[in-house]
């Protein structure tokens, strides 16, 4: 490669709840190189609960780091044309570790895990108006077994050793991006101990408004700030990757929770503009720009982005479907019923696949269909299933849903966007259209 073209590389760790790869992109136009790409064990020790091992997440990037170099050499390049790195990542996944040895203290706990709902009892039962919402308007979110503030509680009262850590004060506490960051920086020989705007505000420990770690929150759930990585923007630089890496002396510099990545990655960059992902679940952003909005329907305020430290935070609003892309995955891995949906227009009319929603998702009280099988998983609890196509549209349905609870009352008009490997089905994205009209007409 001529001097030229080097400098022109970045990197893009993507470390999502099942699998974790790098990629390398070509700029200007963000031609993608390279990617490897490795599978996230998930460890359900019990109904309900998610875990995951934190050394095989970092193991597993640093394999897909090595994996991506060797075929940038083998094609002419080397690794030093990498200018820098970018993190994306699973939001709320918990990572607790003892700050002197690296080690972790337990499994992480994984989003979508609802152990914490007896925590989330107690906690309520502590606030004067036990309700969900009390802090809504310092953290932008509910009282919920989703956030990460009530996974680290749960720990901390259940786990000796992250118990006897915290009263050491060598125990640190972070979302992956944190679990990444620090180990590639050095670790334990001067790791950069971060978190970015967009993963605080998924804690339910960051105050909304200031972007600061908040104290009433922070010993509403028996914490202490000095586990807590410090907040920065979602582009800067944080540090080096240092050491036997291959990347040895490349600075990482951009974090963003995934559903943040993916808003940005669709270029809803303007107030008004939304998308909506169609994953493990299904996520919608809504773009409300500097205005920290917040809903009176039920979504949750989050940080979309704060692109450098001088520059001020976007906000957005967000609804939740935990279940999608997993439903279908469990059909066609359990069942054996699909290969992919379905687009037999008899094949589901009037009858919708609908996930058992957690007390502070997006809730469906009914539908027109009668169940024809009933079945459970570990990770998925489907209330109840019909026909394969009814499950695809069933995420449709619920997406809107999001989308008629509060966004069309913030701004007076909207984009919308779709992204992930379930609109790929043309059936899919045009029962979406077709719902979220009906849903724009009412």
């Amino acid at each position: 490669m001529g001097s030229t073209e080097r400098s022109k590389l970045i990197g893009v760790i993507d470390e999502g709840t099942n699998i974790a790869r790098f990629a390398v992109f070509k700029l200007p136009d963000l031609e993608e190189l390279f990617v490897h790409e490795v599978k996230i064990t998930q460890i359900t020790p019990r109904d309900g609960w998610v875990e995951q091992n934190p050394v095989e997440i970092l193991e597993g990037v640093r394999l897909c780091m090595v994996e991506v170099c060797l075929q940038l050499e083998q094609h002419g390049y080397q690794v030093k044309d990498i200018a820098s790195i970018g993190i994306t990542n699973q939001r709320e996944t918990t990572v607790v570790w003892d700050k002197n040895t690296g080690e972790p203290l337990h499994n992480a706990i994984v989003w979508n895990d609802i152990r914490t709902n007896s925590t989330v009892d107690k906690v309520l039962a502590r606030l004067p108006d036990q309700n969900h919402n009390h802090f809504r308007s310092i953290a932008g979110l509910p009282v919920s077994p989703y956030f990460s503030a009530l996974k680290l509680n749960w720990l901390k009262e259940n786990i000796r050793e992250v118990r006897k850590a915290c009263r050491e004060k060598r125990c640190y506490a972070g979302t992956i991006d944190t679990w990444l960051v620090w180990n590639l920086t050095g670790g334990i020989d001067g790791g950069a101990f971060i978190t970015d705007v967009t993963n605080a505000s998924r804690t339910l420990l960051m105050n909304i408004e200031t972007l600061h770690w908040d104290p009433l929150l922070i010993k509403t759930f028996s914490l202490h700030v000095d586990m807590l990585p410090e907040i920065r923007s979602s582009s800067e630089i944080y540090g080096r990757i240092k050491s036997e890496s291959v990347l040895d002396g490349i600075p990482i510099s951009a974090i963003l929770g995934n559903q943040q990545a993916s808003l940005v990655g669709q270029r809803c960059m303007r107030e008004g503009q939304a998308k909506n992902t169609y994953r493990k679940g299904c996520f919608l952003l809504y773009n409300t720009g500097t205005r920290c909005v917040h809903s009176t329907h039920g979504l949750v305020t989050t940080v979309a982005y704060q692109m450098g430290p001088d520059r001020p935070p976007v906000y957005a609003l967000e609804g939740s479907v935990a279940v999608a892309g997993v439903a279908m995955k469990w059909l066609k891995e359990n069942l054996g019923l699909l290969k992919d949906i379905p687009t037999d227009s008899e094949a589901s009319n009037y009858s919708f696949a609908i996930p058992a929603c957690e007390k502070t998702r997006v809730q469906i009280l009914g539908s027109p269909a009668q169940p024809s099988n009933r079945f459970s998983s570990a990770n998925n609890r489907l209330a109840f299933i019909t026909r394969c196509k009814g499950c695809a549209q069933n995420l449709a349905v619920l997406s809107m849903h999001n989308i008629k609870k509060n966004a069309w009352k913030v701004v007076y008009k909207s984009y919308g966007f779709s992204a992930g490997r379930h609109t790929r089905s043309p059936n899919t994205m045009v029962f979406a259209c077709e719902v979220n009209r009906k849903a724009q007409q009412q």
